[in-house]
């Protein structure tokens, strides 16, 4: 499983490809943090990350 590990970080916008939209995401010390994952149409949804 792809991890992505965020730390130390206010204000970031992680845009995820489609084999890695089920990525395991970990966060240190961050805020305001946006997921984008892409839509079967091409387009992306923006999630906010809980931190």
């Amino acid at each position: 499983m792809p991890t992505l590990s965020i730390q130390k970080t206010d204000g970031c916008q992680v845009y995820l490809s489609e084999t890695s939209k089920n990525a395991e995401i970990i966060t240190s010390k961050s805020s305001e943090m946006n997921l984008l994952i892409p839509m079967a149409d091409g387009d992306f949804v923006s999630l906010l990350a809980a931190c």
